[in-house]
């Protein structure tokens, strides 16, 4: 959040645009929903962030049961993303398409 302070004291806006690849989307919205950057953040693009996970989380939630699912999706989503933060910056994200030949 340092940085994002230096950028609007160098700059004189009044808050900033993050594009953010790979984990980098992951630190933001952890950034912006945890840590008091939002106020500070017009809005947040991410680029191949993975914010689904990874294949085991995929396999695991795959074979879990709906009620343990359910409560690890609520539980995370409220952490990452509490409601009041969702509709206060936007968040866009860019996804690749998996081709296959």
């Amino acid at each position: 959040m340092r940085r994002i302070k230096e950028i609007l004291e160098e700059t004189g806006s009044d808050k900033v645009n993050i594009i953010a690849h790979s984990k980098g989307g992951l630190d933001s919205r952890y950034a912006i929903s945890c840590l008091g950057a939002a106020p500070y953040v017009a809005s947040l693009t991410t680029i191949n962030t993975p914010h689904r996970g990874c294949e085991f989380a995929d396999w695991l939630l795959k074979n879990a049961p709906d009620v343990l699912k359910k409560t690890i999706t609520e539980k995370y989503n409220r952490k990452v993303c509490p409601p009041p933060l969702r509709r206060r910056v936007p968040y866009i994200r860019s996804v690749g398409v998996k081709i296959s030949h």
